[in-house]
C-alpha cells in the first residue's frame, strides 16, 4: 500500500511538472515569436548549450533555421530566452530604449569580493560606480600609461628574441598584458615576461582562467537552473584564487593608504574614492523592477568596503586579459597571412615613428592602418558569443507585435552582426579598408565592446596597449606561420564540453629585419 502511495506520488510529481513546463514552453508560440522547438518538455534547448564546445556553433544552428527572422526564441530548461538578430532592434536594445535593458544578468546575491563589479552591478548601484570608474580612462590617463606599455614592448622584444623560431605568441602576450595591467592599474613591476621561473602570481592567474569540472557544474546552475543558483549560490572562481587576489589587492590598498605609495592610477583613483567614504547614487523609475527593500529605497548612498575595491580590482586584472592575448595573436595569424597587409601597416609605423623620432601617445594615435586591421581582426574573429541584457520592464519591439515582460533574457549575437553581407561584403575575408576613415559602418553593426552606457570603459586603454605593441614588433620582426600551425585555423581541440574544451598552441616565426634596431 505504501509504495503504491509512493508510486502514485511520484507519477503525479512528474505530471505535475511536464505539464508546468509544457506550458512554459508555449511562451514564443502565445507571442507569435518564431522559435527552436524543445528536445523535451523539461529540457528545452539547453542540451545544445551545455554539448557544444561553442556557444558561436549554437547560436548559428539556430540563426540558420531562421535566417530572415528578427526575433528568435528558445528556451533553457523552462525558461524563455530571446535571440535578437536584427540590426535596428539590437540599437533600441542597446541605446534608443536602453532603459528596458540596463542589466547583463540577474546575479543572486552580490557577496562575495569578486561578485561586486561593474559587469554583475544593476541599475542604480552600477550607474553611481561606472560614473565614478570612467575617469580612469579619459585620454590623459592613457597617455600617461604609454611609456609603461612601451616599456614592456621591448621587454617582450628581447624575450622573444631568445625564440625566435616556433613562438608561441599567446602566451607571449598574455604576459605582457599582465605586467601591463599590473604596472599601470597597480603600480607594480611583477616581471611576468622576464621570469624565468614561474611565479606564484601567474600561477594563479592561469588557475582563475582553467575551467575545472566544479566551475562548470557551477556554470550550468547559474545559466540553467536560476532557483538553485539563487538559493545555494555556488562561486564561479576558485576560492584559492579570490584569496589569493582578494589579498593582494588589500595589500596593495594598504600601502597606498599609509602614503607608502602614491601614483595617478586605478589603485590610487579606488583610494580616493574610499576616503570620500560613501557612494552617492540616485534612485531611477526603471530600477524598480529590482524588488529593492524597503530600506534600500531610502537610502542614497553606498558603502565603498574594501571587498567592493576588491571586485573592481579583480575585474580590472582579470576581464579582458585573455580576450587582449588572443586578439593579438590572430592578428598576427592575420598579418603572416596577409604579407601585403603585415608591409603596409609596417610601413606606416615605421613613416610616423620617423616623423616624431618617437613613440609617444600622439605617434600610436597617428597609426590609423594598424588599428584598421585590429578593428578588422576583431570583427573576423569574434571572441564573445552574443552580449547579454535582461528586460527591466514590459516592452514591445517597435515595428513588431512582439511584447516580453520584465525578466526576459535577450542574446544578441556579435558573429552575426559582425558576418552581415550587408554590412560587410565578403565578410569571411580580411580587409581592413572596411575601416578606413571614409567608411562608415551602420550603429550596432560592429560590436567586439558593446555599445550604448554599458559599452566596454577601457576600449582607449586596450587599442593603445595593442597598438603599442604590434608597432614595436612589426620594426624588429617579419611575423610568419610556423610551418606546425594549421591552415585554415582550428583554434580549439574538439570536445563534448566547454568545461573540456583545450585551446591548440599557434606557433609564429619572427625572421629578424636587416639593420633593426628597435
Amino acid at each position: 500500500m505504501i509504495l503504491t502511495l509512493l508510486l502514485l506520488t511520484w507519477l503525479a510529481i512528474v505530471a505535475y511538472i511536464w505539464r508546468y513546463a509544457s506550458q512554459a514552453h508555449k511562451f514564443w508560440s502565445d507571442r507569435g515569436v518564431p522559435h527552436v522547438t524543445p528536445l523535451l518538455p523539461i529540457i528545452g534547448n539547453a542540451w545544445l548549450f551545455i554539448k557544444s564546445m561553442s556557444h558561436f556553433d549554437v547560436f548559428q544552428k539556430i540563426l540558420a533555421e531562421f535566417p530572415h527572422e528578427p526575433l528568435v526564441g528558445a528556451y533553457v530548461l523552462t525558461i524563455p530566452v530571446l535571440i535578437v538578430q536584427d540590426r535596428a532592434l539590437v540599437e533600441h536594445v542597446l541605446i534608443k530604449d536602453f532603459h528596458h535593458f540596463t542589466d547583463r544578468v540577474f546575479p543572486f546575491g552580490q557577496k562575495r569580493p569578486h561578485e561586486l563589479n561593474l559587469l554583475n552591478m544593476r541599475g542604480k548601484v552600477w550607474r553611481a560606480y561606472r560614473n565614478k570608474f570612467t575617469p580612469m580612462f579619459t585620454t590623459s590617463k592613457v597617455r600617461n600609461m604609454l611609456p609603461q606599455m612601451k616599456d614592456l614592448a621591448l621587454v617582450l622584444l628581447n624575450v622573444v628574441q631568445q625564440k625566435s623560431d616556433g613562438v608561441d605568441l599567446k602566451e607571449t602576450f598574455v604576459q605582457y598584458s599582465l605586467d601591463v595591467v599590473a604596472s599601470t592599474a597597480f603600480g607594480l613591476d611583477t616581471g611576468i615576461l622576464k621570469e624565468e621561473k614561474e611565479s606564484v602570481f601567474r600561477r594563479m592567474i592561469k588557475k582563475a582562467h582553467r575551467m575545472t569540472t566544479p566551475l562548470f557544474i557551477s556554470y550550468i546552475i547559474h545559466e540553467f537552473l536560476p532557483p538553485i543558483a539563487k538559493r545555494f549560490r555556488p562561486s564561479h572562481m576558485r576560492s584559492d584564487v579570490v584569496e589569493y587576489f582578494s589579498n593582494f589587492v588589500k595589500e596593495a590598498l594598504r600601502s597606498r593608504k599609509n602614503g607608502d605609495i602614491k601614483r595617478n592610477d586605478f589603485l590610487q583613483l579606488m583610494v580616493a574614492l574610499q576616503e570620500e567614504g560613501f557612494l552617492e547614487v540616485e534612485q531611477e523609475e526603471c530600477d524598480a523592477y529590482l524588488n529593492l527593500q524597503p530600506d534600500d529605497k531610502k537610502s542614497d548612498q553606498l558603502e565603498l568596503n574594501d571587498d567592493v575595491m576588491i571586485g573592481q580590482a579583480l575585474m580590472f586584472l582579470f576581464v579582458g586579459l585573455d580576450a587582449t592575448s588572443t586578439i593579438l595573436m590572430y592578428l598576427c595569424y592575420e598579418l603572416a597571412m596577409n604579407p601585403d597587409v603585415q608591409e603596409k601597416v609596417r610601413a606606416e609605423v615605421k613613416e610616423v615613428v620617423r616623423i616624431t623620432n618617437n613613440m609617444d601617445y600622439d605617434t600610436v594615435k597617428e597609426m590609423h592602418y594598424l588599428e584598421q586591421c585590429i578593428k578588422e581582426t576583431l570583427r573576423l574573429h569574434t571572441l564573445s558569443p552574443a552580449l547579454i541584457r535582461v528586460c527591466s520592464s514590459e516592452y514591445q519591439f517597435p515595428g513588431t507585435e512582439v511584447t516580453i515582460p520584465a525578466g526576459v533574457k535577450l542574446f544578441i549575437p556579435i558573429s552575426t552582426m559582425h558576418l552581415n553581407e550587408d554590412v560587410y561584403p565578403e565578410p569571411g575575408k580580411f580587409d581592413p579598408d572596411r575601416f578606413s576613415p571614409e567608411t562608415r559602418s551602420p550603429p550596432c553593426s560592429y560590436l567586439p565592446f558593446g555599445d550604448g552606457p554599458r559599452m566596454c570603459l577601457a576600449i582607449k586603454f586596450v587599442m593603445t596597449e595593442m597598438k603599442c605593441v604590434i608597432a614595436k614588433l612589426l620594426m624588429r620582426y617579419t611575423i610568419k606561420l610556423h610551418s606546425s600551425t594549421e591552415i585554415p585555423l582550428k583554434p580549439y581541440e574538439p570536445s563534448v564540453s566547454i568545461a573540456k574544451c583545450k585551446r591548440r598552441r599557434i606557433l609564429f616565426d619572427l625572421e629578424r629585419l636587416p639593420g633593426a634596431t628597435c
